[in-house]
């Protein structure tokens, strides 16, 4: 296997020392549009809504009902009806 010798290596060293980093540019500036276009995929997902076996009210998935007070079939909060 043959290597670059020494002195190669530090002047290929030196050169990219000395020289300016050249940076990758956009060529074009990015329209709202696009932007928005792409920032729209960032939005958080709506929650799903089931709906509650006791009473049949829109209920979150695995968290207790707030309007009967069931979860999985049993009896968990206490809910007092206030007129």
């Amino acid at each position: 296997m043959v290597g670059i010798g020494r002195l190669e290596f530090t002047e290929n060293l030196k050169n990219i020392l000395t020289h300016e980093v050249i940076m990758a540019v956009p060529k074009r500036k990015t329209s709202k549009m696009k932007k928005r276009l792409r920032r729209a995929s960032h939005r958080r997902p709506l929650p799903k809504v089931g709906v509650c076996s006791a009473c049949g009210d829109p209920a979150l998935p695995h968290r207790v009902c707030s309007s009967c007070g069931q979860y999985n079939g049993r009896q968990v909060l206490t809910v007092s009806v206030d007129d």
